[in-house]
This record gives structure tokens, sequence and C-alpha cells, in this order.
């Protein structure tokens, strides 16, 4: 007899999220039926974009009901089917949740995946979490030679690769982290010009040291935050700025988004004729061998460098949720449960 350990979602957060929210439950594997399938999750994903998945608000994303497993991308492995197009042994990727096993059948987005020595990189750098970095860089903030480009959240497994590919095209890159520690670290890996922490700084102090490190201002923004940080950059924008919105990890402590106040950014966008779109990486998901398969490329040459931060056993999925919230992880954060 199989049992799922597995995280179930109890309440909703009040404020920033906490781990609390969560509780751990044991549940016996039912036997499947004919067209079903059942996977042993091996790696899962945190996403920063889970957080969003917790609002009772419109959202790109579907809520995850009180009492219901916790939503999560995972690399699993077919042990038992009983579906003509999944064999045992078949390694997938899909959403299956914060648990160990999941019965799926034909309403289940599942893709197969190569059985490649670095499984966890399609839950990073070879599925959504690079094609969000490849197609919101190249698609909406089109980098060219000398240009300058900021990302925001730089050192999250996104934030990364979007740094890396805008110095491969030539840019000045300068990233922006929680903490001077985090700086440090982030510029020594991921090759940075420069790189300023936000934490315990008010707006004019982040909106200074972007000054600082982007003197001729900025062509570019990868908005991972939104919120504050999001506001320090508005005066320094040069004209035909190019801006993607990709995620708001800086509202996290907020129960609802349309709590979120700042400034109204109109007027620098009529101004200086700025480019601002919201990014949603399904809208390419027939593209995603394009991403996998240029960025696998840069990998295997070298040139394009990245870092998982691993723990492992269902029991620490919590803390590795609050790692991603706490902006502790250092690189993609992944639970291995093999």
């Amino acid at each position: 007899m199989k049992i799922n350990k597995n995280i179930r979602l109890d309440r909703y957060p009040e404020g920033s999220p906490t781990s609390d929210i969560f509780s751990i439950s044991n549940n016996k594997v039912s036997d499947i039926s004919d067209g079903q399938y059942l996977i042993k999750n091996l790696f899962i994903a945190i996403d920063p974009a889970l957080v969003g998945r917790l609002r009772n608000e419109n959202n790109y994303a579907e809520q995850v009901q009180i009492g219901e497993v916790m939503h999560a991308y995972c690399v699993g492995e077919v042990i038992e089917s009983k579906n003509s197009a999944f064999s045992k042994g078949q390694k997938v990727y899909g959403q299956f949740g914060m648990q160990e096993y999941k019965i799926s059948d034909e309403n289940t987005v599942c893709f197969p995946v190569k059985d490649i020595p670095k499984l966890s990189y399609y839950l990073g750098v070879l599925g959504t979490t690079g094609a969000t970095a490849y197609f919101a860089l190249n698609e909406i903030c089109q980098p060219k030679k000398d240009e300058c480009l900021v990302v925001s959240s730089a050192a999250s497994s996104v934030g990364s690769i979007a740094g890396q590919l805008g110095k491969i095209h030539g840019c000045r890159t300068i990233g922006i982290v929680s903490t001077e520690e985090k700086a440090k670290w982030a510029k020594k890996e991921y090759g940075y010009d420069e790189v300023i922490s936000y934490r315990n700084k008010s707006i004019c102090e982040i909106e200074h040291d972007i000054s600082l490190a982007c003197q001729t201002g900025v062509d570019m923004y990868f908005d991972n935050t939104s919120g504050n940080i999001s506001e320090a950059l508005l005066n320094l924008y040069n004209d035909h700025a190019r801006i993607a919105v990709v995620g708001r990890m800086g509202l996290s402590h907020l129960n609802d988004t349309t709590q979120d106040m700042g400034r109204r950014d109109n007027s620098i966008i009529l101004s200086k004729r700025i480019k601002k779109q919201g990014f949603v990486v399904l809208d390419y998901i027939q593209r995603f061998t394009e991403s996998a398969h240029e960025l696998h490329s840069l990998i295997s040459k070298g040139e394009l460098i990245i870092k998982e931060d691993i723990l492992e056993g269902v029991e620490n999925l919590p803390t590795a949720f609050m790692n991603v919230v706490q902006g502790k992880n250092q690189g993609k954060q992944i639970v291995k449960l093999c």
C-alpha cells in the first residue's frame, strides 16, 4: 500500500504568507482505473508565482482552494499506467502539486520529457523559468548592445538567467536584490556589472543607488517585483525604454494587490514613449522547445550559469516556499523527493 504524503492549504494568508498556512497530510493512494496513470514526483519546484495562487482575486493562474493540495510544478516518473499514452518508467513534467504521488488521466496537462542527468532542469532553465527569462527579455525588452538592463529579483532563477542573457547581448546589467550579502553573491556568480540591495531603504534611496549604477539611464527593466522597486525607476528611464512586467513578489505582503499604492506612471510612459507590457509564460507554451534548445546550448558552451537550491523531503516544502517568499534561496528552489 502506497501512502501519499502531501502539503495542503489550511487557510489563506493575512498579509505576507507564513509556513503555518500549510499542513502535512498522509493519504492512501487509490488503485488506478482504465485511462489513468500514477506519477511519483521526483522534484518539485517552488516558484514565486505560487503566491498569486493564494489570493482570492483575478489572476492568470488558478487559485488554490482551502483543503486542497498546494499547487506546484513537478518532474515525476510514471510508475503504473492504464493509459496507452504513458508507459511505466516514463519521465513527465506538469502541475502535479506538493505531494509524493499524483493519479492522472486525459484531463491532466502532462508533458513527457527526456531522461537527462539533471531532471530538475525541467523545473528551471529548460522549463517555464528559462522560457520566462528568454521570451520576456527577447520579445519585450528587445536588448541591444551597450544598452542598460535593470533586473529586479536579480538572484532568482528567472532574474539570474535574464541578467546573463542581457550580458550575452552586450548590455550593461544592473541587478537588484534584498541584501548586501546577496548583492555580493549575485555579482560574483552571475556577472552583473553592479548589484544593489533594497532592504530597509526608502524609494528615494533605492532610486539614488540605481542612478549611480545607471549613469546613462535605464533602457530596459525586467520587473520581477512591482511595488516600490518599480516606482524607484520611474525617473531614470531613457526615451523608448522597455519594461517587461514579469512578477509581483514586491506585493507578497498584501492580502490583495489592489492595496498596492504608489505613483502613477502614465506621464512618464507618455513623455518618454515607454513600452510596458505584462508577461505570462503560458502565452509562449508552443515555443518552449525553442527556449530550451537555446538555453541548453548556452549551458553546454559555459556561457550560462545555473544555480539550484535543493532541499529534500515533502516535509521541507513549506520551508522551501518561505525561502522564496523571503528571498533566502540561492538559485532555483527545488525540493527533491527521490
